[in-house]
């Protein structure tokens, strides 16, 4: 483990272990209303689209060039868990909107990504890491709540 690891992970314990409860309370509603988790998914597949994206259009960048490995994008998965949650498991036939016509907030976040992708492209390495550290801690307490 790297000391950038370690480091965040010792000053941020106390959070995570405080979050990590909520979150697995919050589980117990998504697990038992699979429409619910859709509708989560759809709130966080335009961050990763864009991160996605703003990411791409800076991969001469010559920082960002070597921290940019596709093969971690998360959007087309997203999207087909989006439409699974929302279309075939929700009855959702406009689905799609929910991706195209994010709410405020989302919205409002997208433009703070674009603009740290214009004034300071390399910060948005750190958006990213932290992201999907997120995203595969959670996936580790979907699996094993799911095991449950």
């Amino acid at each position: 483990m790297s000391a950038l690891t370690q480091e965040i992970r010792v000053r941020t314990k106390n959070v995570h272990s405080s979050s990590d409860k909520l979150v697995n309370a919050k589980l117990f509603i998504v697990f038992m209303r699979p429409k619910v988790f859709g509708e989560s998914l759809a709130l966080f597949w335009p961050v990763y689209a864009a991160l996605e994206q703003h990411l791409e259009e800076l991969k001469a960048h010559p920082i960002i060039g070597q921290l940019r490995f596709a093969e971690f994008d998360r959007a087309v998965e997203f999207e087909k868990d989006v439409q699974y949650y929302l279309g075939q498991v929700g009855g959702d036939p406009n689905w799609r909107s929910r991706l195209t016509a994010p709410p405020p907030p989302v919205r409002t976040y997208l433009e703070h990504l674009k603009a740290i992708a214009s004034e300071d492209p390399v910060v948005l390495v750190a958006y990213a890491w932290t992201l999907r550290m997120a995203m595969l801690s959670g996936g580790r307490i979907i699996s094993k709540t799911a095991r449950r």
